[in-house]
């Protein structure tokens, strides 16, 4: 009986599914790194029209080592609906003059990630002047906040603009990516959980972990993988299904990617069993 429920449970898997592109890395508390702007994907563009979407701007400002951005755009991340702005988050919104809006934030991150040396050249107007001012306070951990200031300083008309001057922050290093990701695997049921069954497509490799002993929930199981793995137009998968007994009526799963969830299932009746899957 229990190999016909396993290979139903395996069917399940194989059709039930969820997909979205890759989460990123958990928001970093710094006052170098606010975590805010964690909370939005990066799209860039490049001078070949190559786009790609980054998980943070430390991943932009790396990519665009390579080859500087024409366009970027800014978006919260799946999950996200809306941000609190801090203290410092609402001076910088408030120098572009619509508000401190989420919206208004994101205009400031693509700010953050268009500017590069060639941009160092280029006259300002008002609203030019604006959006530089604001990403100063933003992203002071840019690897451009140089040109950014030296922008600033050849500025020749900006006394009638009733400007706001930020205040001068310290040039600091962006931090390292971080080497490793974190998956979690998330089961709850109103009763007992008879069967766990996890599987990760990682890096060309499939592993999968299995657990008959009956348990109460909420059960949760980690794994540890590589970053590499979940970089833009990299392939992987992740799926967990379960299966509750005796007196359980409903079954709900959850999968984590650095605690940001991707995708979240419940099912309902007798022996509910669920399934969980998200392909990046």
């Amino acid at each position: 009986m229990r190999n016909a429920v396993t290979a139903l449970l395996l069917v399940l898997l194989s059709t039930a599914s969820c997909s979205g592109g890759p989460t990123t890395a958990a928001p970093d508390a710094s006052p170098q790194h606010p975590a805010t702007r964690d909370r939005f994907d990066i799209r860039c563009f490049a001078n070949d029209g190559f786009g790609a979407k980054y998980g943070s701007l430390v991943e932009a400002w790396r990519a665009s080592e390579k080859a500087p951005f024409t366009n970027c755009t800014a978006e919260l991340k799946r999950g996200e609906s809306q941000v609190q702005l801090t203290e410092d988050d609402r001076k910088a919104t408030s120098i572009i003059e619509w508000g401190d809006t989420t919206d208004v934030y994101g205009f400031i991150l693509e700010t953050c990630a268009e500017w590069n040396p060639e941009s160092a050249g280029l006259d300002l107007d008002k609203a030019g002047y604006r959006r530089l001012q604001a990403a100063l306070l933003v992203c002071p951990d840019s690897p451009y906040i140089d040109g950014m200031r030296a922008a600033l300083s050849r500025q020749t008309e900006p006394s009638g603009w009733d400007l706001v001057t930020p205040t001068p922050t310290a040039t600091v290093t962006a931090p390292p990516l971080p080497t490793t990701k974190t998956v979690t695997y998330v089961i709850e049921a109103d009763g007992p959980i008879g069967l766990i069954t996890y599987t990760n497509y990682i890096e060309r490799q499939i592993g999968q972990e299995q657990t008959t002993n009956e348990v109460n929930g909420p059960v949760k199981k980690t794994y540890t993988f590589p970053a590499s793995a979940f970089f833009e137009g990299t392939s992987f998968s992740l799926g967990v299904i379960a299966q509750g007994s005796g007196s359980t009526t409903s079954i709900t799963c959850r999968i984590l990617l650095e605690g940001h969830e991707l995708t979240k299932q419940t099912s309902s009746g007798p022996y509910a069993a669920v399934s969980c899957n998200y392909t990046g």
